[in-house]
């Protein structure tokens, strides 16, 4: 079977079988593609599947390097041919050992994820109601208390739909969270009062997404990032590796330092593992001291 044939019943599988998200659907397949691409010009024709070999898998990988590719950004890709050979060693369309086999990584460097802190949180959630004029100012708002209070990602927060946002109940609803596990988020009084104005102030629109763009489409990534962007620059922050889902990070940071315990924040933010939140969240080194000077055989 050809290499195109097999790369179309691995995602045909992960569509059906596994229920991917779209946006995983899209990187597999062109993780794909891209080996394709390589081997295609290593053989001088379209490869069968069968021919791509261990030695073909590291100049992938040195290709992945060589472009200055992060170390995760590698691991993602090479973690797709491994779940692709795993299909075809399962189907038996590839009965050979898989030429992942014996091919390691560099090990990724671990960083502390950038965050805010509640002065600065404060600040986004002020610019963000500062710029643009009514609805949009509250609009805005709304989305960064969303981010800050309820924690959610940004492929969450665009999908959200207006049976999903429960004011009555005091919850929100996030269906289309990771690995397709949905999850209730009870709203916090700030985050409650910002969607209650949004959600007067919301113009009719052909679809239920709870924020939409001033076309009166879906809000999507783009307006996202001009929103976040326009807010960070009227806020006066200005730090490396800060993003959209440092909103998130914060999100957790400030939970776990307020006294939540580890595993309700897992369950807020919708990791699958314990060991997802550790990596996830950190204290500053004030509050390691802190701990250490309050040791009990300090006392």
């Amino acid at each position: 079977m050809t290499f195109d044939e097999c790369v179309r019943a691995f995602l045909t599988y992960c569509e059906l079988e596994r229920a991917l998200s779209p946006n995983t659907l899209l990187a597999y397949a062109d993780d794909l593609r891209r080996l394709a691409a390589l081997a295609t010009a290593a053989l001088g024709s379209v490869p069968d599947v069968s021919q791509v070999d261990r030695s073909l898998i590291r100049r992938f990988i040195a290709v992945q390097r060589e472009s200055g590719l992060s170390i995760s950004t590698i691991q993602r890709r090479v973690y797709c041919l491994r779940s692709f050979w795993r299909f075809l060693s399962d189907t038996g369309l590839d009965t050979r050992e898989s030429p992942l086999e014996g091919v390691r990584l560099p090990r990724k460097e671990h960083r502390i994820a950038a965050f805010l802190g509640e002065t600065e949180m404060r600040r986004i959630l002020d610019a963000a109601g500062q710029h643009r004029t009514r609805p949009w100012q509250i609009r805005d708002r709304a989305v960064m208390a969303t981010f800050l209070f309820a924690g959610l990602r940004r492929t969450e927060l665009t999908s959200l739909r207006l049976p999903d946002v429960q004011l009555g109940e005091g919850v929100i609803l996030v269906r289309s969270g990771k690995g397709k596990r949905m999850r209730v988020i009870p709203i916090a009084m700030p985050l409650r009062q910002a969607l209650q104005e949004w959600l007067v102030l919301r113009p009719s629109c052909c679809h239920n997404f709870v924020f939409c763009n001033r076309m009166r489409g879906p809000m999507g990534r783009h307006a996202l990032e001009h929103l976040f962007g326009l807010a960070l620059r009227e806020a006066g922050i200005d730090r490396e590796g800060v993003s959209i889902h440092t909103l998130r990070h914060s999100s957790a940071c400030a939970l776990l330092k307020g006294g939540t315990n580890v595993v309700a924040i897992q369950q807020l933010m919708g990791h699958a593992s314990l060991q997802t939140t550790a990596v996830y969240l950190h204290v500053s080194g004030e509050e390691l001291r802190a701990a250490v000077a309050g040791h009990v055989l300090c006392v």
